[in-house]
């Protein structure tokens, strides 16, 4: 509670004499100790220790005492010649010296000087500790507020780059970097694609099939990312995955309608039927 009265105090103080300047860490030391209440009482108590500590070395010498007296009366007294009354004025003076010096008391005298230079050495002590404690509550005090003035120009750069995030975040979705559409259109590629691998992927090479699932893979891995880019280009990739494969599943159509049946017949319903023909359904998404 104390320490937060003397920082109080002394924030106070600086507002007051100090508004248009700015204090660096030893003048806010300097300040404190000057102006520090419990400083100057410790200053005080060891200015006390001082002047006790002088007397006693004084009652070490002799002591003099000296008083002077003057008195004047002026009365009227009857002259016994002419029974005459006649005014007097009477004057007496008085001087008085005297001088006393100790010379044994029991060591008293020196026991006592050397009394009061422990509590002269005392009271210096109280006073470097009163100093070293207002000297370090100022040093932490200052670097909170460093701090603290730190966490403020972290806040405010923070809060400028998300600005300009932001704004940056408007003008891509305003112009469509960012849409809603672009994710559907994955996410139904996705689908898709993983569905015409179940039914058509034995009908697929071993490269064309292993680029699309490469591709499939790569895709999705964009898509729970959420990177846009990311998505756009792996997008491309397994449309020309699926372009590449779909001139094979063509070839393959066109060779399961073209094989004679039963006498080398080349039409294509004379053979075993319509229904043995398959139809791939694909879909190209751009």
């Amino acid at each position: 509670m104390k320490k937060n009265i003397l920082i109080l105090l002394f924030a106070v103080n600086a507002a007051v004499f100090r508004q248009s300047s700015k204090w660096s860490l030893q003048d806010c030391i300097d300040y404190a100790i000057q102006n520090n209440i419990t400083i100057k009482k410790a200053e005080i108590n060891k200015k006390t220790s001082e002047l006790n500590l002088q007397q006693s070395k004084y009652n070490k010498l002799p002591s003099v005492t000296g008083n002077t007296s003057l008195s004047l009366l002026n009365g009227s007294s009857v002259d016994p010649v002419t029974s005459t009354f006649n005014s007097q004025l009477t004057t007496s003076n008085s001087f008085n010296v005297s001088s006393s010096l100790t010379l044994y008391q029991g060591n008293q005298l020196n026991l006592n000087i050397e009394k009061n230079k422990i509590l002269v050495d005392q009271s210096d002590l109280y006073l470097k500790e009163a100093s070293n404690n207002i000297t370090l509550s100022i040093i932490e005090a200052y670097m909170q507020a460093l701090y603290n003035y730190e966490a403020i120009e972290v806040a405010r750069i923070t809060s400028k780059s998300t600005q300009e995030e932001l704004k940056q975040a408007q003008v891509k979705y305003k112009n469509g970097a960012i849409s809603v559409e672009l994710f559907n259109k994955a996410d139904g590629l996705i689908f898709q694609t993983e569905k015409q691998l179940k039914e058509f992927g034995d009908k697929l090479s071993a490269d064309k099939k292993a680029g699309i699932e490469t591709a499939l893979a790569e895709l999705k891995t964009a898509y729970e990312a959420k990177d846009v880019e990311s998505i756009k280009t792996k997008t491309e990739a397994l449309d020309a995955a699926w372009m590449a494969a779909s001139e094979e599943l063509y070839a393959a159509g066109q060779q399961a309608q073209g094989n004679p049946d039963m006498g080398g017949n080349p039409n294509p319903g004379a053979g075993t039927g319509a229904d043995d023909v398959q139809d791939a359904d694909f879909e190209e998404v751009k």
